[in-house]
C-alpha cells in the first residue's frame, strides 16, 4: 500500500489525520439558499408546515449536505451547527474553499436523531442553524427536525420516501457501516400506499443519471409491498456483507428503492441512500494497534496518486478498511515533510501554513 505523496520540484510530503481541535467565527451576514442545502439523498431540503423554514422529519434519520459559495479562493472556513442554541460538533469543522470560492457539499451531520455511539433513536427535534464564517463573511442556513412529518398525506408520494440502512442480528443499530459477513436491513416511510417496490444494492457513485440501469450487488435485488401508511417495512437486503470495488470506492454501497420496479434509476421517483455520500460501507473488524497506513492522497476527481504538479491541488479521501475512530471523530488533516521513519511524539509542521479540521464517521 503506498504510504506517501510527493509533489514534483518539491521535498517530499505525507498527508497525516490527527485527533481534532478548536475555532470561532463571524463577519457579514448572508443567508444560504435552499438550492444549496440537500439531504443527502440529493433533494433540496423543503418547507412542508407553512412557516416559511425548510424541515426534514426525526424519524427519517436524515444527514443534511451543504455547500458554501463566496468565500476568497484558499480561505479557511470554520462551519459549526447549532440546535437550539447549542453547538453539535465536537468542534468547528475548518474547510478551505477551492479556486472558485466555493466549498462543494459536505455532509455536517449524520443521521439525525440516532445516537452515534448506540445506534440508538435520541430525540433531535428543533431549530437548527449551519453557520460557516472566514475571511470576515458569514453564511447561515436554519432549518427545522420535525417529530411525526411521515404522517402527511402530501409525503406518501413518489419521490418523497424516505429509506435508511440497519445492521445487527436482529437489526437494531441504524448504521453508515457494516462488518464483512453481517446482514444488511433497510427500512424506510413516505412512499405510496400498498404498492410492490424493489430494493438495490448498487456500488456507491455520487453521479446518478436517470435511465441508469440498477444492478444489485448482493445476488439479486428483493421485492416488498409498502403497508396502508406508505411505510417500507424491515427487509433484509443482503445476508452476508462483502467489500467489493476498489481505490476509494471499496466496500462502498448506495441502496436504490426502485419505486416503479422497472431496473432503471428514475429521479422523478426513485430514492437513493445515499445520492450525496456513501450509502453504507462494508469493513472489516478493528485490527490491533493505533496506527494504520492507508491511501490519503487524492486528485480532485477522487483518484489516490502520489505524486502532483506544483499548482495541482491535493485532496484528502479517507477509507480505510477497518474501524480505528470512533463516531463522530474530529480529526485534524496535516500536509508535512515525508519522513522514512516516525515516532510516537514527532512533531506535526503542516507545509500549507496550517492544519485542517474534518469530522469522521465511521459508525
Amino acid at each position: 500500500m503506498k504510504r506517501h505523496a510527493t509533489l514534483r520540484g518539491l521535498s517530499a510530503m505525507l498527508l497525516l489525520i490527527a485527533v481534532v481541535g478548536c475555532g470561532g467565527g463571524g463577519g457579514q451576514v448572508s443567508q444560504l439558499q435552499v438550492s444549496q442545502f440537500r439531504d443527502a439523498s440529493g433533494r433540496s431540503v423543503r418547507d412542508t408546515n407553512g412557516n416559511g423554514v425548510p424541515d426534514l422529519p426525526l424519524d427519517a434519520r436524515p444527514t443534511v449536505v451543504p455547500s458554501f459559495s463566496g468565500f476568497a479562493p484558499g480561505q479557511a472556513v470554520e462551519v459549526q451547527v447549532f440546535r437550539n442554541g447549542v453547538p453539535q460538533l465536537p468542534q468547528p469543522l475548518l474547510l478551505t474553499a477551492d479556486a472558485n470560492g466555493n466549498i462543494p457539499p459536505v455532509p455536517v451531520l449524520w443521521d439525525i436523531g440516532v445516537d452515534p455511539q448506540t445506534g440508538q433513536p435520541v430525540d433531535a427535534t428543533g431549530s437548527y442553524v449551519v453557520v460557516a464564517s472566514g475571511g470576515g463573511r458569514q453564511v447561515t442556513f436554519t432549518f427545522e427536525i420535525l417529530a411525526g412529518r411521515s404522517a402527511s398525506v402530501g409525503n406518501r408520494q413518489a419521490q418523497t420516501g424516505f429509506a435508511f440502512v440497519l445492521a445487527g442480528s436482529p437489526a437494531v443499530f441504524t448504521q453508515g457501516s457494516v462488518l464483512t459477513g453481517s446482514p444488511v436491513w433497510v427500512e424506510g416511510f413516505g412512499f405510496p400506499a400498498n404498492q410492490q417496490v424493489k430494493l438495490f444494492i448498487v456500488r456507491d457513485r455520487d453521479n446518478w443519471v436517470n435511465g441508469s440501469p440498477l444492478t444489485d450487488a448482493s445476488g439479486g435485488a428483493e421485492t416488498v409491498t409498502t403497508d396502508a401508511n406508505g411505510n417500507l417495512p424491515r427487509t433484509q437486503v443482503w445476508a452476508s456483507a462483502q467489500r467489493g470495488g476498489t481505490g476509494q470506492t471499496e466496500g462502498d454501497y448506495d441502496i436504490v428503492v426502485d419505486v416503479n420496479r422497472n431496473d432503471l434509476f428514475d429521479s422523478d421517483t426513485d430514492v437513493v441512500v445515499s445520492a450525496i455520500g456513501t450509502g453504507f460501507t462494508v469493513q472489516e473488524p478493528p485490527v490491533s494497534g493505533q496506527h494504520l497506513a492507508v491511501e490519503l492522497a487524492a486528485s480532485q476527481q477522487g483518484v489516490f496518486k502520489d505524486e502532483f504538479n506544483l499548482t495541482e491541488n491535493v485532496s484528502v479521501w479517507l477509507n480505510p478498511p477497518w474501524r480505528p475512530l470512533t463516531p463522530y471523530q474530529v480529526v485534524r488533516k496535516y500536509i508535512v515533510l515525508h519522513k522514512n521513519n516516525w515516532q510516537n511524539g514527532d512533531v506535526l509542521i503542516d507545509v500549507t501554513g496550517r492544519n485542517e479540521e474534518d469530522l469522521m464517521r465511521f459508525a
